[in-house]
């Protein structure tokens, strides 16, 4: 009924727009809160409006104001901020204005004249425990507030049996002086069936302390404990998930701030509700209804609502639930949200089939021809691949590997030093570089060609490669120059090694013999050096001991230092 209602309202609206779009500017709404932007409850009650007059952008303008009274108290706050008003819409008429709470009502009263004068006032989140109905003007309605204490206080205790003892959690500004008698006696009705305890102004850094006391057979009543004094908006916001964290008793409370962040729910009273309920009232002024034939709602509209991840926590089902009650983040069985859906879609995609059985059955020729291209086609690109697959390694492999030894080239291997002296100088450990050169290696390749030159190479790189250790890197660093890169490893150590590939490689012998080789090295340590200036280094003691006729290993640029024999 509701859903039909405001379809029709909705229609109503948009043709009164069409016969006045020509010549007519767009109604304007002011919407008055007494709180301030970025509040929980007030924003909500803006989302409520706003989901009612979105359809409506281009013929309806919203405007917003916020009195700011909870942090703005003095005697002539209010009346300046009329004057205020007076001024910024002294050429603005609206066509109806919207208030959200006590406040604005009182002020809209007190003030109205000076910037809304006659204008329909349609309120919302204006509490009310009086069973008899608010004295309202002849250009009022709206929508009455009432916390649903009695509904979600009993159901506590409906779906909690074994509950000793409940927890009324607040502060001096949650009860308002019109809710005391009615907070009261309810504590009255309780406390022959439970016990009761009311904590008020509780020390944020003591009430982790008090809550861990609780057992399960406790239950906690929550109100609005995000007005605590000397607390921000922010650090206020954070107090459910502080009781929650501490609290081994279920949390329930009547306000939909909670609901979603830890608290298991209730009868909700929703901000969201009530600026839609507002929003709608005022879009029926607009479009023509006569405020006192629209009469106020002077039962709060409130909803059983809970979380159903909470549910799951303490062990309760939704059969437990009020009739219509509404469960976020629920996860249903599907045959019961989907049952009768999937049955109708079942049917149909039945008879669909049958249909298309007939259809397949003749093109059944076409799909196994089809199934062969795909066939071949798919060996195809998996050839492809593999072939793509294999160049892209081989490319890689030539990017890293000299092509005649098979070892690290020289791009690859001066990678590898330059990883390894960042190591060395991080982490203080001794690096050594040997640059090995075949001494007298052209003659062999103008002699013998180039056939048996790579084979002494390739040889004489096997054999710098076997006489190191497994954490040792050697590559081909240009022409007949071998480069061994040994971590970890002292001048001392690094002379010994040297020496021993030296004896080794001059054990070596190609064509009958006829062909021998030995090779010259230069020896440095790292230090500070950069690694191109460690080559250098070594690199200089290779032309050092050649000068003195190579077959050495050179430690320091003094041919008497270096390694013979």
């Amino acid at each position: 009924m509701n859903g039909m209602r405001r379809l029709a309202l909705s229609l109503l609206l948009v043709s009164l727009l069409v016969s006045q779009a020509h010549g007519q500017e767009a109604r304007k709404v002011l919407v008055l809160h007494s709180y301030h932007q970025g509040r929980e409850w007030t924003d909500r009650i803006s989302e409520g409006i706003r989901s009612v007059f979105a359809p409506f952008d281009n013929d309806i303008q919203l405007y917003f104001e916020y009195l700011d009274t909870l942090r703005h108290n003095r005697a002539d706050y209010l009346p300046a901020l009329a004057d205020l008003y007076g001024f910024k819409y002294k050429d603005s008429r609206f066509d109806t204005v919207i208030v959200a709470d006590d406040a604005a009502l009182g002020f809209v009263h007190r003030h109205g004249a000076a910037f809304v004068p006659n204008a329909p006032v349609v309120f919302c989140g204006v509490n009310w425990a009086n069973p008899d109905p608010p004295a309202l003007g002849a250009n009022e309605t709206g929508v009455i507030e009432q916390l649903g204490h009695q509904a979600t206080l009993s159901l506590m205790l409906q779906l909690h049996p074994r509950c000793k003892r409940i927890l009324f959690l607040m502060n001096k500004e949650d009860i308002q002086e019109m809710f005391v008698d009615q907070m009261k006696s309810m504590i009255a009705l309780l406390e022959p069936q439970v016990a009761v305890e009311v904590w008020r102004d509780v020390d944020r850094t003591e009430l982790p302390a008090r809550l861990v006391g609780l057992t399960a057979d406790d239950l906690i009543y929550l109100l609005a404990f995000d007005h605590d004094r000397g607390l921000s908006d922010a650090l206020a916001n954070d107090l459910i998930g502080l009781v929650v964290r501490w609290s081994p008793a279920p949390v329930y409370s009547p306000l939909d701030f909670y609901l979603g962040r830890g608290s298991v729910g209730g009868m909700i009273t929703s901000g969201f509700r009530q600026g839609e309920l507002a929003g709608q009232m005022a879009l029926r002024i607009l479009s023509g209804q006569p405020v006192k034939d629209i009469a106020p709602l002077t039962r709060s509209p409130n909803q059983y609502m809970f979380d159903g991840r909470k549910l799951k926590q303490y062990g309760l089902k939704t059969s437990q639930l009020p009739p219509g009650s509404v469960v976020i983040h629920e996860q249903p069985l599907f045959w019961n949200r989907h049952g009768i859906l999937f049955l109708s879609v079942a049917a149909g995609l039945l008879v669909v089939a049958v249909i298309l059985l007939g259809f397949m059955l003749r093109q059944k020729d076409k799909q196994r021809l089809l199934a062969q291209n795909n066939v071949e086609l798919d060996g195809r690109v998996k050839e492809k691949s593999a072939q793509l697959l294999l160049a892209s390694q081989r490319l890689k492999k030539q990017s890293l590997v000299d092509s005649v030894t098979g070892m690290p080239n020289r791009r690859h291997i001066f990678q590898r030093l330059s990883e390894e002296v960042k190591k060395s100088q991080r982490y203080h450990q001794p690096l050594c570089i040997l640059i090995f050169d075949i001494d007298g290696f052209k003659p062999i390749n103008d002699q013998y060609g180039y056939l048996t030159g790579d084979k002494v190479l390739r040889d004489v790189g096997q054999t710098i490669r076997r006489n190191l250790r497994e954490i040792d890197l050697v590559g081909r660093y240009g022409g007949e120059e071998f480069l061994v890169v040994m971590p970890n490893t002292t001048i001392e150590m690094a002379r010994h090694c040297g020496a021993r590939i030296r004896r080794a490689v001059n054990a070596l012998q190609w064509e009958q013999g006829q062909v021998r080789v030995t090779v010259t090295g230069g020896l440095a340590q790292a230090g500070e050096h950069t690694p191109a200036d460690l080559i250098a280094q070594a690199d200089e003691r290779v032309r050092a001991a050649k000068q003195v006729g190579g077959d050495r290993i050179l430690a320091d640029e003094t041919p008497g230092s270096a390694e013979t024999g």
